[in-house]
C-alpha cells in the first residue's frame, strides 16, 4: 500500500504522532523529556509553527499544530532530526528511533479541533495499567501529569510557546471560568466515555467532513500533477487528487490516497 502523502498549505492544522521503532521507549528519563520540549520550542520559533496541544508518552508523542507558512515537512524534519541526534548521542546508540515517518492527519479545525484536544490530553490515563483505576485516581493523574499541555489549559503551569487561546475560545470567553469549563469537557469523557475522533479520518490522512474535503481539493489540490514518487509506487491502481472534487457516485470517504506537490 502506498503511503499517504502530505497535504501542505498555509494555515493548515494537523494532528502529528511519532512512535518508537518496534514500540521502543523514546524518553528514558525526565532529562530526555525536557530536552524534547526545548527542541520543540526552538523548532516552532524557527519555522513559525504553532503548538496548540501536546502529550509525551513513554514510546510516542502527539502534537496538535497549525502551520501558518505551510511548512510542516521542513519543520518535522528539523525537529525530529534534532531530537534523534540528541537521543542517540546521549544514550550511545545508533539507528532509527522512530517507527517510519511521522504521521500527520490534516484537520477540519472548526469541527474536530476541540474534540481532538481532549483525545490528546486523555492519553496519560488511556494505558493498560490504569484500566482498573478509579475515576478519582484518573482525574488526579491527569491534573498532575507534567508532560502534557493539559496543565497549561487548566491555568496551573504556563507554557510560553503554547497557543491555548483557539481551543479555549471554542469553550467560552477567556478566563478562569473558561478553563474550568474545558476541564469539565475533558473529564466528561472519563465519566461517560467518548469515541476516538481519529476513527473518522478519511483517505488515511484527513479528518473532516465531505465539505472540508471538497474545499481542500478546490483550493489546494485542483490542477496539481501527480507526485512522481506516488506514481512510481502505485502504477496500475492510481487515484488522483481530482477524486476529491469530481462529481461522481463514489463518496469522498472512499478515497485511498492523496496527491500533493510538496
Amino acid at each position: 500500500m502506498a503511503r499517504p502523502l502530505r497535504i501542505i498549505y498555509p494555515g493548515a492544522w494537523y494532528h502529528v504522532t511519532c512512535r518508537g521503532n518496534e514500540k521502543a521507549t523514546i524518553f528514558r528519563d525526565d532529562g530526555d523529556r525536557r530536552k524534547f520540549l526545548k527542541i520543540l520550542e526552538e523548532s516552532v520559533s524557527e519555522f513559525g509553527v504553532e503548538v496548540h496541544c501536546y502529550v509525551m508518552m513513554i514510546n510516542h508523542f502527539h502534537l496538535l499544530l497549525r502551520t501558518q507558512l505551510g511548512n510542516l515537512n521542513r519543520f518535522m524534519q528539523k525537529f525530529n532530526t534534532a531530537y534523534i541526534t540528541y537521543f542517540n548521542r546521549r544514550h550511545a546508540r545508533t539507528g532509527h528511533l522512530y517507527q517510519g515517518r511521522y504521521k500527520a492527519i490534516l484537520i477540519d479545525a472548526d469541527n474536530y479541533l476541540l474534540e481532538l484536544s481532549r483525545y490528546v490530553h486523555l492519553n496519560p490515563v488511556r494505558v493498560a495499567k490504569l484500566e482498573k483505576a478509579t475515576l478519582e485516581q484518573k482525574i488526579a493523574i491527569l491534573k498532575n501529569y507534567p508532560w502534557s499541555s493539559y496543565r497549561t489549559y487548566l491555568g496551573i503551569e504556563p507554557t510560553l510557546y503554547l497557543h491555548d487561546e483557539v481551543i479555549l475560545g471554542m469553550i467560552g470567553p477567556k478566563g478562569k471560568r473558561c478553563r474550568k469549563s474545558y476541564e469539565s469537557f475533558v473529564l466528561q469523557a472519563l465519566r461517560k466515555g467518548v469515541r476516538n475522533p481519529l476513527d473518522e479520518k478519511k483517505a488515511r490522512s484527513v479528518l473532516g467532513g465531505d465539505e472540508f474535503l471538497k474545499w481542500v481539493y478546490e483550493d489546494h489540490l485542483k490542477g496539481m500533477e501527480e507526485d512522481k514518487e506516488y506514481r512510481a509506487k502505485a502504477e496500475g491502481r492510481r487515484q488522483t487528487a481530482r477524486t476529491f472534487g469530481e462529481s461522481r457516485k463514489d463518496s469522498p470517504t472512499r478515497i485511498n490516497c492523496i496527491i500533493v506537490k510538496v
